[in-house]
């Protein structure tokens, strides 16, 4: 074999060397570069999820810090609402009651009811009844016929009040039933409860 042609194998041979080389190195960099992505869009997604799961928090954060202030005014304006209804309602309620007891037949019921009461929860003995200055002489005998017809044994001691603007308050010796105006609005707790029930009544209406 000449010289020419053993360098022309010798050569053949180097290509061929470097081109598997080549090829090989090329294999590697293009394995390197699809992972390197794989990589980055891994982490790409990862980044974002982790963004997204934050923003997420946050909203709902905000959404609930939100929802808290509505329902805190919410309430500051139904408690503002209810206050001006009770305020309403007290003056209304004695406005009512005012005028049951001046009505005739209001009074006679209001006395009747008086006596029905007293009959209930007062023991038999002295009753000492205290009476606006405005109850006439006929009004008190039939409160007093209606009870004493109730209660044979009873006595009874009328006495003028003029602290009280309606209504009566029947004592005993270890009793007392306040069914006059000022006592009938004395549970304020009780009477507010019902006004409210009465307005909640009305909202669902």
């Amino acid at each position: 074999m000449s010289v020419e042609e053993q360098e022309r194998k010798l050569i053949t041979l180097v290509e061929e060397y470097r081109d598997r080389e080549c090829s090989q190195l090329l294999d590697q960099a293009n394995n390197t570069r699809h992972e390197m992505i794989r990589t980055a869009y891994r982490d790409a997604r990862q980044h974002l999820h982790q963004a997204v799961e934050r923003e997420r928090v946050r909203a709902i954060s905000h959404i609930r810090s939100a929802e808290a202030e509505l329902h805190t005014k919410r309430r500051a304006v139904e408690q503002r609402e209810a206050e001006s209804f009770l305020k309403q309602g007290w003056q209304l309620l004695e406005q009512a009651l005012m005028k049951q007891w001046s009505d005739n037949e209001g009074r006679l019921g209001w006395l009747e009811r008086c006596g029905e009461e007293t009959l209930k929860r007062l023991p038999k003995g002295h009753w000492i009844v205290e009476h606006p200055d405005d109850c006439t002489p006929q009004e008190l005998t039939h409160f007093s016929d209606l009870v004493t017809r109730g209660s044979a044994d009873t006595t009874i001691d009328m006495q003028v009040a003029p602290a009280i603007k309606a209504g009566l308050v029947i004592s005993s010796s270890n009793a007392r039933l306040d069914m006059s105006l000022q006592g009938l609005l004395k549970d304020t707790k009780s009477v507010e409860a019902r006004m409210l029930a009465l307005l909640n009544t009305g909202e669902e209406q």
